[in-house]
């Protein structure tokens, strides 16, 4: 049974990170977080997006250092409103990282995914969900 729980606290971040970090979210690349980059496609432990300068991004999954809750579209026109959005709000918006304590405990986070999002997305996610059955009601009648 203790076999299954991470062992490090890099095991507890990657297991993290590799759940959180989807398409659509800002990630800061390195500890400062300070280079912002949208992430447009996610692919067996690497990163491609947008950089604020409009460059593209490839980077691996480990190089990422705060992860923005909400997702953002991916069209040109939401982009630069994503990346002015994380500058106003960043620090609320900041999803924390998980802690290998937690991780190893029963009771910890990493047990209850939904504990590590914030507010917001935990908001976006339910409207989605609902959204999602309203319109399979509205197809199905």
């Amino acid at each position: 049974m203790h076999e299954s729980k991470p062992q490090s606290r890099t095991e507890v971040l990657y297991q993290w990170l590799d759940e959180v970090v989807q398409p659509g979210r800002v990630v800061g690349i390195g500890r400062s977080g300070r280079r912002l980059v949208l992430v447009t496609e996610k692919r067996q432990g690497n990163i491609r997006g947008i950089r604020e300068d409009g460059r593209s991004a490839s980077f691996a999954l480990e190089r990422i250092g705060r992860v923005y809750s909400p997702s953002y579209r991916l069209k040109d026109e939401f982009i630069e409103a994503a990346f002015e959005d994380v500058r106003k709000r960043g620090k609320e918006l900041v999803i924390p990282e998980p802690r290998l304590r937690d991780a190893q405990s029963d009771n910890g986070p990493m047990g209850r995914p939904e504990v590590l999002l914030s507010a917001s997305t935990r908001v976006t996610m339910a409207y989605e969900s609902i959204s999602g059955a309203v319109e399979e009601i509205v197809l199905a009648t």
